[in-house]
């Protein structure tokens, strides 16, 4: 942390941590390392949940936000592959999907290979969105014996419009088979699949839109609730070690928290 009154220092891998009382700039770390992990649970079911005034400035829809976010943090990542100087740091916290997090902990390789035993399945998202309500009597079902495993009505959500919006998303073995079908097949194959689970066979949408999330849900996770060498100050945390969940993800950050601000050995 590059501040005047915690002098930086570099990584030793031969150096133990000192016991002694954390400071705010631990605090301050913790927390940091706290609402990231939260902010990357948000953002896998909620696309730029945490974007919202951008949006509305610069007039952007929400897969454009998440594509701004997605290329932010590929640049992220580039920089640091590609040897880049990223500064010094008390403490590194690796907050991605498991199989980016491996990437960036190869200077660790016992908690890469850890990291890297974790499974993670993608899911084929589809909006669709219709002129006039489809009346049906819940906002949102799991869907058994289909393409789908779960489909919401998004305009009941607060905050949202009240035009109607239903987001499908596909289940899990199904969204890894079609891994490289186009947008425009999905959209079609879901939407059929959620015409005969709701059987409103007549109504067609107004808009319809695909995404596909590589990482969406952890299917082989950790036991640990987090990763930590107190040694080298490294750290590592999802919903692929506390739970396959938005709770999940907090968890983990939390947990790792405590490790940074109080244990550190």
């Amino acid at each position: 942390m590059a501040s005047s009154s915690f002098p930086q220092r570099r990584l030793d891998p031969e150096e133990r941590w000192e016991e002694r009382t954390p400071s705010y700039a631990w605090i301050i770390g913790g927390v940091s390392a706290l609402v990231g992990l939260t902010a990357l649970g948000l953002s896998r079911f909620a696309y730029a949940l945490l974007l919202p005034l951008m949006r509305d400035s610069f007039g952007l829809h929400s897969t454009g936000a998440g594509l701004l976010s997605s290329a932010n943090l590929c640049g992220f990542l580039a920089g640091a592959l590609a040897g880049e100087d990223l500064g010094a740091y008390d403490v590194v916290v690796v907050a991605l999907p498991a199989p980016q997090a491996v990437a960036l902990l190869g200077e660790v390789p016992h908690l890469a290979a850890r990291v890297a035993s974790v499974k993670i399945a993608g899911c084929w998202a589809v909006m669709l969105a219709f002129e006039q309500s489809l009346a049906l009597p819940f906002d949102g079902a799991f869907v058994q014996a289909s393409a789908l495993s779960w489909i919401a009505r998004n305009n009941s959500k607060p905050g949202r419009s009240d035009a109607e919006c239903w987001v499908l998303h596909g289940a899990p073995a199904w969204s890894d088979e079609h891994s490289d079908a186009t947008p425009e097949q999905v959209i079609a194959w879901l939407s059929d699949a959620f015409r005969r689970a709701t059987r409103c066979q007549g109504v067609k949408p107004i808009f319809a839109a695909a995404h596909r999330w590589r990482y969406a849900l952890p299917t082989v996770l950790l036991e640990e609730a987090c990763l930590f060498d107190p040694t080298l100050a490294i750290g590592a945390c999802g919903d692929w070690c506390a739970g396959p969940r938005v709770e999940g993800a907090f968890l983990s950050g939390l947990t790792l928290t405590d490790h940074i601000l109080f244990k550190g050995s």
